[in-house]
């Protein structure tokens, strides 16, 4: 409309500037918003994950978790299919085992690595062995915006303090015979970790005591064992690891 009057309230030759002005902000205003909606969707194909089970997570979708990995869509690698049906495992111990198993998977992206790390750290929270969890949770910072929308308050927590204290262990075994009690540990190594094998002297001779586990007190130890074996005393026997 002002275009439209111009000529009739102004000379020419400065109507054809008025013209000129106008085009040129138009120009550079349709150039502008081409840019920030370029930006815009740089910003956005940045952050939206990679991974689709990742998304998956995200967006809260454990159905279509459960049905990929029973029925894996086109397109969804191995490791990938192994982690869904890890997120989706009912058994915890079963879930642990393989989620350690993918934490060294290399052909994971690392935002499904960074999914990894971020169960297996609350697995360790939760049993008590901060050190491990602490562990995993270094590994979560090369991906500081999925880490820490993954947790509840939206904010990568800290690592817990170091405390020099006694640690706790389970005795699970006792040999009279090393080699069976290696064979013994070896065959717990796949779902427990800090699996070691401890010669006991007695008077009646050298015992190999199979121990695993690193907790913090007795209580925590006490908890895993009752949770994996059944019960103390019969089944398993709470130790002191030392430092």
């Amino acid at each position: 409309m002002l275009v439209t009057l111009v000529p009739y309230l102004y000379p020419k030759e400065y109507t054809d500037h008025l013209r000129r002005f106008i085009a040129m902000h138009v120009r550079t205003l349709v150039f502008s918003l081409t840019i920030l909606v370029l930006l815009l969707a740089g910003n956005a194909s940045a952050t939206r994950p990679q991974s689709p089970v990742v998304q998956w997570v995200l967006e809260g979708r454990l159905d279509t978790l459960r049905a990929a990995s029973i029925q894996p869509p086109a397109g969804l690698a191995n490791a990938q299919l192994r982690l869904a049906r890890a997120l989706v495992e009912p058994e915890g111990l079963s879930a642990y085992a393989q989620l350690h198993r993918l934490a060294s998977e290399p052909s994971l992206l690392p935002e499904e690595k960074t999914l990894v790390h971020f169960h297996l750290h609350g697995y360790y929270r939760l049993v008590g062995e901060n050190a491990k969890a602490d562990e995993h949770l270094a590994a979560m910072r090369p991906t500081p915006g999925l880490s820490a929308s993954l947790f509840h308050d939206g904010i990568l927590p800290e690592p817990t303090p170091v405390v020099s204290q006694d640690l706790y262990a389970i005795q699970v075994g006792a040999f009279s015979s090393r080699a069976n009690a290696d064979r013994y540990a070896n065959g717990l190594k796949g779902g427990h970790e800090d699996v070691t094998v401890q010669p006991l002297n007695r008077a009646s001779g050298t015992l190999y005591a199979v121990w695993l586990g690193r907790f913090p007190d007795a209580d925590a130890a006490r908890q895993y064992g009752t949770r994996q074996f059944g019960r103390e005393g019969k089944d398993y026997t709470v130790v002191k690891r030392g430092h």
